[in-house]
């Protein structure tokens, strides 16, 4: 076997059979007198060793845990696009076919509120969520996306009719900002909570529910943002 000699000379870098080790002699590039290294100092680097219980062979019984990669697929995207082309015709169908806002039924904002809110959490969950880190999955994903889309949904209910019980009298665009400014907050903590973000993340995930029901409102021929509990 042979050792791995450097000349500290020439930095030359040469292999010495094992029959030399512990002696010294010429280096054959410079000819300065080097040391051969001794057997005892042989670096030996071990195989690391198994931990845990083994086999009776002395492998290792535990198996890795493997986290599943998770991306949107094709399916799923078409989906989304569907689901975007379906809201803006209900919404442009709602425009032309009831074209005095006064006239635009309550329960259909309720009903269009309640419904936007879980295919729109898990589009956002779904493009949001942390892939260093494994994703939920399943009963507990959309368990948690109906319980915080619930929650978003009442958040749209229940600013602005607070802050018109108070100011009924001088109820303006300024309140109404600041209803929507308040469902955000709330809604980014609701979000946070329910999918393990930071509190922006959670914010980003509420504003994209918040957006998309304004932008809806938009189309179907409504004031952009709520100016009363009559034009939730």
């Amino acid at each position: 076997m042979s050792i791995r000699v450097t000349c500290p000379g020439c930095h030359a870098r040469f292999n010495v059979s094992d029959q030399f080790a512990g002696k010294s002699g010429p280096c054959p590039k410079c000819k300065m007198t080097i040391q051969i290294p001794d057997k005892a100092e042989e670096v030996v680097v071990h195989a690391p060793e198994n931990f845990g219980p083994a086999d009776s062979q002395g492998r290792s019984v535990l198996k890795p845990i493997f986290r599943q990669e998770r991306s949107v697929s094709t399916v799923q995207i078409f989906g989304i696009g569907l689901f975007v082309v379906l809201g803006i015709a209900i919404a442009a169908v709602l425009r032309f076919s009831i074209p005095d806002p006064a006239n635009f039924p309550l329960p259909i904002l309720v009903v269009g509120a309640v419904l936007l809110a879980p295919p729109l959490s898990w589009v956002a969950y779904e493009f949001l969520h942390n892939r260093e880190l494994e994703a939920f999955a399943g009963t507990d994903l959309w368990l948690r996306i109906f319980i915080s889309s619930g929650v978003f949904a009442v958040l749209w209910v229940v600013f602005p009719v607070i802050l018109y019980a108070v100011n009924a009298d001088d109820y303006s665009l300024v309140y109404s900002s600041i209803a929507i400014v308040l469902m955000l907050v709330a809604g980014g903590a609701v979000a946070m909570l329910a999918f393990d973000y930071d509190y922006l993340l959670g914010c980003v995930h509420f504003g994209l529910y918040l957006l998309t029901t304004l932008l809806l409102r938009l189309l179907a021929g409504l004031e952009f943002i709520p100016m009363g509990p009559d034009s939730l």
